[in-house]
């Protein structure tokens, strides 16, 4: 986001935000071996990029 390449709100939320706590926390959760944890944040991280796909898919 620093070199001008975010395109609007949801990317910086989802790029800045939501996948940068949710890649630190599925860490947590596996360095504190929680299974469930991690399931959570993994779902919470491909949510992220899921909102920001849809966003700024092309449209045909």
């Amino acid at each position: 986001m620093d070199d001008g390449r975010c395109p609007d709100g949801v990317w910086a939320e989802a790029a800045s935000k939501t996948l940068r706590k949710g890649s630190a926390d599925v860490l947590a959760a596996i360095e504190s071996k929680d299974l469930s944890a991690a399931k959570l944040s993994f779902a919470s991280m491909t949510k992220a990029c899921a909102a920001c796909h849809n966003a700024h898919k092309e449209k045909k």
